[in-house]
């Protein structure tokens, strides 16, 4: 009896401490992992190679384990992660939209907007991130997704952009409105540059619904910050 509870306590130990590697297709074929740490475990001289280990959770089996790449003095090691809608709510960004370009208003112009008025939320529904670890323990982000993007937003209305909705030509006041928009975004280490292909602004009030640009057309360049900066 005792030497089978010694047996059982050395072979506990055993399994605690033993370690579970993979080889390299295994592991860029890996999508849902977190990296816990890396070090460098050895430098040969003679091959003028260094293996990086990784140290990583697998979330496929919710297993610890392990990865070695020798690499060359300039090479890294890329790991992918493709996120979906609703993991891909994960990397909500803080977005504005300094450029826009509205469709031809009732004069006929085309008329183009610049300013940061509307700051809002951009929620990416696929995203594709590539991230890079390199011998000198940097990292560095490559992220591309497309999302939507909703943000408050102030517009001064008058008699000029509602169509005389006032009848007097003294009277205006700023009016709170809803912009949403369609997004292709490009993110490199928490900074965000966006395409919007498609944008519409929402008048919320009796006023509003008069406005010249209210449920029209328009498309803009944005740019985001990762919410990580402000620590959630």
């Amino acid at each position: 009896m005792r030497y089978n509870f010694l047996f059982a306590f050395v072979l506990v130990c055993q399994l605690s401490f033993s370690q579970t590697y993979v080889d390299q297709k295994t592991f860029e074929n890996l999508n849902d992992i977190k990296v816990l740490s890396t070090e460098i475990v050895e430098s040969s001289n003679a091959n003028q190679l260094t293996t990086l280990k990784f140290k990583f959770v697998d979330f496929s089996d919710k297993k610890i384990k392990f990865y070695e790449a020798e690499l060359k003095k300039n090479e890294f090691v890329s790991i992918k992660s493709n996120r979906y809608f609703p993991s891909s709510l994960t990397a909500i960004s803080v977005m504005t939209v300094p450029f826009k370009v509205r469709t031809k208003n009732r004069q006929g112009y085309v008329t183009a907007q610049a300013d940061v008025k509307n700051i809002g939320l951009y929620f990416p529904v696929a995203l594709w991130d590539r991230k890079r670890y390199w011998l000198d323990n940097s990292t560095s982000s490559h992220k591309f997704s497309i999302g939507f993007m909703v943000a408050p937003m102030a517009q001064e209305l008058s008699d000029k952009n509602t169509n005389s909705f006032f009848q007097n030509t003294n009277t205006s006041y700023n009016a709170f409105m809803l912009s949403t928009s369609l997004a292709i975004t490009y993110t490199y280490k928490n900074i965000t540059i966006a395409i919007i292909p498609l944008g519409f602004d929402f008048g919320l009030d009796q006023a509003g619904s008069h406005w010249d640009n209210h449920r029209k057309y328009w498309a803009g360049i944005g740019i985001g910050i990762d919410t990580k900066l402000f620590g959630f």
